[in-house]
């Protein structure tokens, strides 16, 4: 007692000296290992730190805190800490705010190892500091007012009793309400919603206390505080609620929670829009737009430049892109969006029942109203494009009777066929009418801003609606299929000024694209004078020594225009065979000659080859790139030595931005030198040039190039070994992806490859091998579905869960899934629009799509998990996982026709449907909603699904424009369409 006595006033004389001595160092360098140190209890020690809580020095204040916190590493420490009322000096720390900024952080940190270490004996004192810290930090700009809140979050979860009885679910969506951070805001209401979602938690709140973040919303008289009333404050308040919504939209225990019969809050929500007042109708129609994940269009009166900007691609600039951002690659999956094959979409789900919800709740006569009723033009223009968004919707994600019933827009279409109503309204219906047949056609039409270099790329594609993308050469006029005369050849080149005019920008470059886009227009058919001197005068202008083409700043109106003229020319000379290998040949010499001043780092064009920068020297590799899918051409750069100069120009690091888009640019449709490129681009020495072609290789195979299967899954196997882990991770992502096609996974088992090395994506793509008979067969015979089937049944079901969960929290919400060595972290920026969630593979799914499987799962699988979904266990959150684990072992047996017998066998469809019903854990509810979605996607699913009062989607994934079903039966409409139950008579 003496020597610690002793200690402690040499630490506090230090302190008062000034001096810089460790915090307590020495007191706490008294205390071993055991509880007894010196002859001394714990007990006897808390009272000899009491005395440093008391001091009026906040450095050995704070120096206390921290010795209390190290003591919490012996057990009986928390005990005897509230026993001696220390938790009351701990509150006071927290609670003095005058430039203590040392003592409240270690207080704060005090706190928060009591909540690790005892969160059951979280003493009510400090969780009403905690309280009220959070509830007036915000006002007085507290710096510790955050920190509070985050700690409230996590006592929510560790003593939800605690949190709801001082108060902490007011304090929460008050600081949400305050929150304009999305991040922030989407946390504290993720905590709300994780109270509402399990029994235990949700009878200690209040029915209607999470509806308080519709405050702002449905009381126009809102205030936060009574001094709140400036028009920035309001403004702020419903951007904060708006992300509140949106998160709470996004979460299954929101979801339902707000949507329960009887509740009103989502119905007072949507009936905001048939209010008169503006400011309130733009902000639900942003939430709309967001909870639906649409892009949001600008704020404008011109209807087609609203619609123009929700458009795929619109907002990347191509003139302002860079190599470096991975621009070709990144304006491709922007515009070509990944469909996962067989594998279904997980957020096509949620938005289905989500849809059906809100139209349920009257959507579409509040987006009527607001379209006729609207004052200002831009909400009324903002509201066409959400109607017109949510009927495309419709008809691609809800069964054909409701869909058919929403088309049919009784609010819009009353209006305009009725005479007898305001003629204003009915006018304004009629346009809303007409803008909405615009909007279907533009729907129709492909994406409007892809650059030169993705068109190609896209003209080359065969998959579904990537055929629509025009041709890089594409004339936009109609020509006559008759061929063209001498005389009429001869009058088109005297309007084109090319032989009359010296200034090339003046020349009439819609007659120059339209001559040499005419089919018969080449050297073998007008052999005069005159037209070997338009050729030649065309060919010099396009050369890079006479820095004319190459000089022209590509952000001129006319640049696009001629790099066509450019990409026709090579094809007209490419016609004229032997007549037109003399001018092709003199323009690719010119062009390695250009090549070669990268290569020697003395460019002759003095042009930087950079995107959104210099000349239109940038497109050359395009024009290349063009003739390689030519027979002719990839003979002319066989002759001219291109091939040669860009193998050479692929080995530097310092040609990397011209490399990346020469691998863009090139047809590997054929097996030749192009392909070979594309290998030395894969293994170059460049970690960014090998990991844009392990990305290219991906979009070669979601745009459809010929013969991708065949050759690029070799190179995919290849980058796998890569020493980059981003890339080798590339080229993972583009093996699932291209896995995806039935095709591309019988050629891969054929190859037979080592995928366990990387981990659990790879044995999860080596799952799928399962799926078919030769894989089966092949995993079977190296005993590798047996040692899977146990694990699986071992627990890694239950983690299954957490990874689909995560895929999920992934795709709606600013979570980011942590890489190696990082901690769970949420984006800085909004959440990720549009990004899918396709369903990772499952042992069970796979085994269940052929007779083999089914008789394996049959014995070993089926009992158990009957047992857990007819007596589930939902008082613990293991229960629930198991749980869950049960039915996305059964979902995804039932996704395929084998399974959903086996279902229809041991009647499990109806106890799933009864938990999707009356299971008191939300987020169950929805997991059920995930399964009966995965087994309504096979045609014996949804006639399993019929007779429980399910209706399921009866078409092909994916598909741009559905039929309805041809199938002979009217069945009534049910009042819950989609995946919602009908009730019953």
């Amino acid at each position: 007692m003496f020597q610690i006595s002793r200690e402690y006033r040499r630490w506090r004389s230090a302190f008062a000296e000034g001096r810089c001595c460790p915090a307590g160092s020495a007191l706490l360098s008294s205390v071993g290992p055991s509880e007894e140190v010196l002859g001394l209890s714990l007990k006897q020690i808390l009272l000899c730190v009491r005395v440093a809580l008391l001091n009026e020095a906040k450095e050995v204040r704070a120096a206390g805190l921290r010795a209390v916190r190290h003591l919490l590493a012996f057990p009986a420490t928390l005990p005897c800490l509230l026993q001696l009322r220390l938790d009351y000096l701990i509150a006071r720390c927290v609670d003095i705010q005058q430039g203590n900024e040392v003592e409240r952080t270690q207080a704060l940190r005090l706190i928060r190892k009591i909540l690790a270490v005892g969160g059951s004996l979280f003493p009510p004192s400090l969780a009403s500091s905690l309280v009220a810290v959070g509830n007036e930090g915000q006002q007085e700009r507290d710096r510790l007012a955050r920190a509070c809140l985050a700690t409230l979050c996590e006592l929510a979860i560790v003593h939800p009793e605690m949190f709801v009885q001082r108060g902490g679910v007011a304090t929460v969506i008050r600081g949400a309400l305050e929150c304009s951070m999305s991040r922030m805001n989407e946390a504290l209401v993720t905590t709300a919603t994780q109270l509402v979602n399990h029994p235990s938690t949700r009878c200690l709140l209040r029915s209607n206390e999470l509806e308080q973040i519709l405050a702002p919303f449905t009381d126009l008289h809102y205030r936060l505080r009574a001094e709140d009333g400036q028009r920035e404050e309001e403004e702020a308040r419903l951007q904060a609620s708006r992300m509140a919504v949106v998160a709470a939209l996004r979460s299954w225990a929101g979801l339902l929670w707000l949507c329960r019969e009887g509740g009103g809050a989502l119905l007072s929500f949507l009936g905001i829009l048939h209010i008169p007042y503006s400011q309130p109708r733009k902000a639900v129609l942003d939430v709309l737009f967001d909870i639906f994940r649409l892009t949001i269009p600008v704020w404008s009166q011109d209807f087609a430049i609203a619609l123009r900007s929700t458009e795929p691609g619109y907002d990347m600039d191509v003139g302002n892109c860079r190599i470096s951002e991975g621009f070709i690659v990144a304006e491709a999956e922007a515009v070509i969006p990944h469909h996962g094959g067989s594998r279904p979409n997980l957020i096509d789900i949620y938005l289905a029942l989500l849809l059906s919800t809100c139209l349920q709740h009257g959507l579409l006569e509040g987006l009527a109203e607001v379209v006729c009723g609207g004052q200002e033009e831009e909400l009324v223009v903002r509201a066409t494009i959400l109607l017109g968004e949510i009927l495309h919707m419709c008809s691609g994600l809800l069964p054909h009777e409701p869909g058919l019933r929403a088309q049919l827009l009784p609010p819009l279409v009353n209006r305009a066929a009725g005479f007898h109503g305001d003629p204003r309204q009915r006018q304004r219906a009629v346009v809303a009418l007409a803008r909405l047949s615009r909007f279907h056609d533009a729907r129709r039409r492909p994406p409007h801003h892809p650059s030169l270099y993705l068109s190609l790329l896209l003209s080359r594609g065969a998959s579904a609606g990537v055929g629509q993308h025009s041709h890089p050469t594409e004339i936009n006029q109609r020509l006559p299929r008759e061929g063209l005369t001498a005389k009429e050849c001869d009058e088109m080149m005297m309007m084109s000024r090319v032989l009359s005019h010296k200034e090339n920008l003046k020349w009439d470059w819609t007659t120059i694209s339209m001559l040499l886009a005419w089919p018969n227009v080449n050297l073998k058919v007008f052999k005069d004078e005159s037209m070997h001197r338009w050729l030649r005068r065309l060919v010099y202008f396009y050369k890079p020594s006479s820095r004319l083409f190459s000089t022209v700043d590509a952000s001129h109106p006319m640049s696009r225009r001629l790099v066509r003229c450019a990409l026709a020319l090579t094809q007209c000379l490419a016609r004229s065979e032997e007549e037109g290998e003399c001018y092709l040949d003199d323009l690719l010499r010119d062009v390695v000659q250009w090549l070669g001043g990268w290569l020697e780092g003395a460019r002759q064009s003095g042009e930087r080859c950079s995107i959104g920068g210099g000349g239109l020297s940038q497109y050359y590799p395009l024009l290349l790139g063009y003739l390689s899918g030519l027979p002719r051409g990839a003979r002319a750069l066989e002759r001219t030595g291109v091939f040669q100069m860009m193998l050479s120009l692929v080995r530097q690091q310092d040609t990397e931005p011209l490399n990346q888009l020469l691998v863009s640019a090139l047809d590997y449709g054929r097996d030749g030198l192009a392909r070979v490129m594309l290998c030395k681009a894969l293994t170059g020495s460049g970690e960014g040039l090998r990991l844009f072609s392990t990305r290219l290789l991906c979009v070669l195979v979601r745009v459809g190039a010929p013969f991708v299967g065949s050759w690029g899954l070799d190179l995919m196997l290849t980058q796998l070994h890569d020493p980059c882990p981003t890339v080798a991770c590339a080229a993972l992502s583009a093996l699932e992806e291209a896995c995806d096609s039935r095709e591309n996974l019988h050629a891969l088992v054929q190859m037979r490859p080592a995928l366990c090395h990387l981990g659990e994506r790879g044995v999860r793509l080596l799952l799928r091998f399962a799926s078919i008979s030769k894989g089966f067969s092949f995993l079977n015979e190296r005993g590798f579905v047996s040692k899977e089937l146990a694990r699986w049944q071992q627990g890694y079901a239950v983690k299954y869960v957490a990874v689909v969960e995560e895929a999920l929290n992934e795709a709606l919400t600013t979570y980011r899934r942590p890489r190696d060595g990082e901690t769970v972290t949420r984006r800085s920026s909004a959440r990720s629009e549009g990004k899918p969630a396709f369903l990772p593979s499952h042992l069970y799914g796979q085994l269940a799509a052929h007779k083999l499987g089914c008789t394996l799962l049959q014995a070993q699988v089926f009992p158990e998990l009957a047992a857990y979904v007819r007596n589930p266990r939902l008082d613990t959150w293991e229960g629930v996982r198991e749980l869950k684990a049960a039915l996305w072992g059964l979902g995804h047996v039932g996704a395929s026709p084998w399974g959903v017998t086996m279902l229809a066998e041991t009647a499990l469809l109806p106890d799933i449907a009864d938990l999707a019903r009356t299971c008191p854990v939300l987020s169950v509810r929805g997991t059920c909603v995930y399964v009966m979605g995965l087994v309504a996607s096979t045609q014996q699913g949804c006639d399993a699904l019929r007779p429980l009062g399910w209706e399921g989607v009866r078409r092909a994934q994916h598909h741009p424009w559905p039929l309805p079903p041809d199938d002979g039966l009217v069945p009534p409409p049910p009042p819950l369409p989609g995946l919602l139950p009908r009730r019953p008579p």
